[in-house]
């Protein structure tokens, strides 16, 4: 999805990887999935900049 000046939002893998319980500080697998991503178009970054 885009909006033209302000960015565009997609997705992006994200591979597996180990983790830790913070409580029992047992390990744990955390399985790979897909996570929303933004990337800002160059209105909003000139914007920003000033």
């Amino acid at each position: 999805m885009a909006i033209v000046g302000f960015g565009a939002l997609s997705t992006r893998a994200r591979a597996g990887r180990r983790g830790r319980n913070p409580y029992i500080g047992e390990p744990i697998a955390i399985a790979a999935t897909k996570a929303p991503a933004f990337k800002a178009g160059k209105a909003l970054r000139e914007v920003v900049r000033e």
